[in-house]
């Protein structure tokens, strides 16, 4: 079973008490699972949105995006 870092569901509640949503961006083929995993985690009620800039209206050039993945870094 996957685990978060001790301080994850408390950061995540930090940022929900102060009024800043926060949201998934994903390229897994299996997006069902994700959904489950996050769940059994006790945080998928956490994020506001799917299809982030989509949904919430929110310009890209105002979302804070982290990536651990080389292609999704470079600035094009």
């Amino acid at each position: 079973m996957p685990s978060l870092y001790p301080d994850v569901k408390g950061i995540l509640y930090a940022l929900k008490d102060k009024g800043i949503d926060v949201a998934i961006a994903s390229r897994s083929s299996t997006p069902e699972i994700a959904k489950t995993i996050l769940d059994k985690l006790g945080i998928q009620s956490m994020f506001v949105a799917q299809r982030i800039h989509k949904k919430t209206k929110i310009p890209y050039a105002d979302m804070l995006f982290f990536d651990d993945e080389h292609r999704n870094i470079i600035a094009l």
